[in-house]
């Protein structure tokens, strides 16, 4: 069963499809930009930038993490802009998170009667 992207708030339709992590700051050139700006529609800063700018001062934004050498967000950022209770989390580093696109690695897993995702087949939690 594929997520319909439709259903989800503009912010996050917006984020799940930028790529981060292979967007350098100009200004701090060993940070990467993973402030992910909502209002702006797309601006990624770094998170020295973001403290720092009053231009951004007031909008909507989502902090991506790299979890399991997959882009994720915490719960408690993505629970402020859509009913998170029926998403998959995954706890890294005692964070609650949830990874932006399905496991495309194609892991088998046993057929043990585990529950697992619809879309990408990891075991849940």
């Amino acid at each position: 069963m594929v997520m319909d992207p439709l259903m989800f708030p503009p912010l996050l339709r917006y984020c799940i499809e930028t790529r981060f992590y292979d967007k350098i700051c100009e200004k701090h050139e060993e940070k990467y930009k993973i402030i992910y700006c909502g209002t702006c529609r797309g601006s990624l800063v770094c998170k020295i930038c973001w403290k720092d700018s009053t231009e951004h001062h007031g909008h909507d934004y989502l902090q991506v993490y790299i979890a399991s050498w997959r882009t994720s967000i915490s719960i408690g950022d993505i629970s402020q802009f859509c009913d998170a209770s029926n998403i998959q989390l995954y706890k890294i580093n005692s964070k609650k998170v949830v990874y932006l696109n399905p496991n495309t690695k194609g892991r088998e897993e046993k057929k043990d009667g585990t529950p697992k995702c619809l879309n990408c087949q990891r075991k849940l939690i």
